[in-house]
This record gives C-alpha cells, sequence and structure tokens, in this order.
C-alpha cells in the first residue's frame, strides 16, 4: 500500500526507496539530501532513508552512487580493496565474509577516501550528543546487481517498505527526546526462519538480563494490544511465509545441489536453511531428511498452530552491528540512551504501514519510558 510521504518502487518486486513526496516535505526540514541517503528533521525527531544499495557491486560511479551497508563496520583500505578483488574474483566464502562484516569495497584509495566520508556522514546524522529520536532505514534503497554465485538473489535482500514505515514514524512521532534514541527499521522477508515474529526487535547486545525481562513484557502486552489489527491478515501472510520459504530452498536447492547445511559453503546458505532447522525444533521438529518435501510438509504443520507477534532477539539481535558501530561506548558515555533494530515483516508493511508503524512507535515510547 501506498504510503503519503514517500515514493517507492512498485509491483512484485517493489518497496525500494525513491524519493519523498511534497506532502512529506510540507511537514519536515531537509538536513541532507544525497544519491545515498536523505536526512529530514521535525522538532526532536530525525527521519534518515537510505537511497543507495547495500552491495558495493552496485554502483553507477557516474551518477555518484555508490554500494554502501550502514550496517557494517567502516573497513580500513587494505580490506576495502582486497575486498573488491574478492568480488572480481567471484570469491564465494571470502566475499560473504566480507558482506557480513564491513560497510563498502574499493578500486582505489580515491574510492575508498569518498567512500568512507559518506559512511562517516551516515554515522554522523544517526548518532550523536544532542538528544534526538532518529528513525533511519539503512537498507531501504534499490538494488540492481545480477544474481551470481556469491549472491543468487540479491534482489530478495532490498528492505522493501521500510522508508514508507520509517516516514510514517517520524511524522506520527509527538514524544519530546531527553536523550538520543535510535530506531533503526528493516525488513524480514516473511520466511519461515523469521516466524511467528511481526517485529523481530533487536536490543543490539545492550540490555542486561532485567532489561531483556522487561522488553519481553513490552513485547507480550503490545502484541496483545494490536492482535486484532494484526489477525486481519493472517491467511495471507501463512501463505506468504509459505511460499517465500519454498521459493529461498528451492533456490539454494538448485543452486547447490543440496539442502545439508554441511555440505554448504555459502554462510548465507547456512543461514537461510538452519534458520528453518531451528524454527522447526522450536516447535520439537528435528528433520533428519533434507528434503524441500519434508521440510515444507513440517513447516506447513508448524503454520497451522502458532500465534503471530513481537519477539525480542528472535533472529536478529544486531549485537554484532551494535558493537561494530560503537554502540556500547555511546552508551557507556551518556550519549545514547536508547536503541532498537525492528526486523518487521515484509507483507505487513506492504500491506498496513500504518500498523507497523503504531507497533514501531508504541515498542519507541513504552522503551524510553522505561530505561531512560
Amino acid at each position: 500500500m501506498p504510503t503519503p510521504y514517500v515514493l517507492e518502487t512498485q509491483g512484485k518486486e517493489g518497496g525500494a526507496y525513491i524519493d519523498v513526496t511534497p506532502m512529506f516535505l510540507r511537514l519536515v526540514t531537509p538536513i541532507y539530501q544525497s544519491p545515498n541517503f536523505d536526512v529530514f528533521d521535525k522538532n526532536g525527531v530525525r527521519i534518515i532513508l537510505a537511497a543507495c544499495s547495500r552491495f558495493p557491486d552496485d554502483e553507477d560511479h557516474n551518477a555518484k552512487v555508490y554500494g554502501l551497508n550502514f550496517n557494517r563496520r567502516a573497513p580500513k583500505l587494505q580490506e576495502a580493496l582486497d575486498f573488491q578483488k574478492k568480488l572480481l574474483e567471484k570469491d564465494v566464502k571470502a566475499a560473504n565474509q566480507y558482506l557480513k562484516s564491513i560497510a563498502f569495497a574499493a578500486q582505489s584509495e580515491e574510492e575508498y577516501a569518498i567512500k568512507k566520508e559518506l559512511y562517516n556522514k551516515f554515522l554522523s546524522y544517526q548518532f550523536g550528543e544532542e538528544p534526538m529520536i532518529v528513525y533511519a532505514a539503512p537498507h531501504a534503497g534499490n538494488i540492481t546487481r545480477k544474481p551470481d554465485t556469491i549472491v543468487p538473489d540479491p534482489a530478495d535482500e532490498i528492505d522493501r517498505w521500510t522508508a514508507g514505515t520509517t516516514a510514517i514514524c517520524g511524522v506520527n512521532e509527538k514524544r519530546k527526546p531527553s536523550k538520543r534514541e535510535v530506531h533503526s527499521i528493516h525488513t524480514s522477508n516473511d520466511q519461515f526462519k523469521s516466524y511467528p515474529a511481526i517485529i523481530d526487535l533487536g536490543t543490539y547486545g545492550l540490555m542486561d538480563e532485567r532489561q531483556l525481562e522487561l522488553i519481553r513484557k513490552i513485547s507480550e502486552d503490545l502484541s496483545k494490544r494490536h492482535k486484532e489489527r494484526i489477525d486481519r491478515y493472517l491467511k495471507e501472510y501463512i501463505e506468504r511465509v509459505y511460499e517465500a520459504t519454498e521459493k529461498k530452498l528451492k533456490e539454494i536447492f538448485f543452486a547447490r545441489g543440496t539442502l545439508d547445511p554441511k555440505e554448504f559453503v555459502s554462510k548465507r546458505d547456512i543461514f537461510n536453511v538452519e534458520g528453518v532447522s531451528k524454527r522447526l525444533k522450536d516447535y520439537d521438529i528435528d528433520l533428519v531428511d533434507h528434503s524441500i518435501l519434508n521440510y515444507m510438509d513440517a513447516v506447513n504443520r508448524v503454520l497451522k498452530k502458532s500465534e503471530q507477534r513481537i519477539i525480542p532477539n528472535h533472529v536478529f539481535p544486531g549485537k554484532k552491528v551494535g558493537k561494530d558501530l560503537g554502540m556500547p561506548y555511546l552508551v557507556e558515555q551518556g550519549k545514547l540512551g536508547l536503541a532498537l533494530q525492528y526486523e518487521c515483516s515484509r507483507f505487513y508493511m506492504e500491506q498496513d504501514p500504518e500498523l507497523v508503524s503504531d507497533m514501531v512507535l508504541d515498542i519507541a515510547k513504552e522503551a524510553a519510558e522505561a530505561f531512560i
């Protein structure tokens, strides 16, 4: 469903951020705009929307659009140069390790400096000493790189519809900040590994056990509060999870010839298949025969009997990201009062971005009241 504040690509493969609308610009103040990301402020609230691809080899240098993953650490020069080399060599293992770890690749020292400056600028808008409530969509940009052995389905990595949801959150946020808050909004692609989380709420490894118990209680209460609205889409959502899971398992099987994780080289493949196995074990199902038929039969049994909700640290706790972006230090220095990562169902953001944004705003409000 299109939102009134941003333009996003449409259709089956839609949801990538293109631009903001005139209506949105009447409500906010533009702070920074570029081909790579845009920043807007509104009464102590900041909205950051990434427009570039997260993949380092998905670029247009003539348009000054670069592949930057703002949710990874900045590489050292030699790392960026080596990353570029591994991409050109189609070194699946090494390239995937870099994709998990660092923000960009570079062909030269000059290119490295350009990308490092853009990366640092993004982080400077996201983090800072000034009290501000920040809603960011760091992976909202489009992805146009072609599939290969390193990333078999790159378009599936777009955080679809996050720009629209993030913009709604920023416009509808009425609180006044007392400290810096960072709310980073992403997409879960509705595969079974993320089930049954409508929002997988990552705490970046910043909370102790007492705080985690509080965030679990907040998540349970808000899941009940929004249950009626969540359940409106239940049948279609379950169908989407089944189809998305089957598509991913078939893609991996036909590319690798197996669904046995012990046979994989790509950590991305291991993550996707082991994620399904792990979720099945939550329901006391432990598969021995790694066939598509067995996986999907087990998935279908679980889909018929579970309840959708907000779940903290379900698949993406964000601990490594938090450490790589220096969040523990910022908290220790009193420069960051709250940081949460929201992996939101792609299906629900597409169908009802107002519902997802209401859930995010409620989580942000109650978490801030509990922890700041």
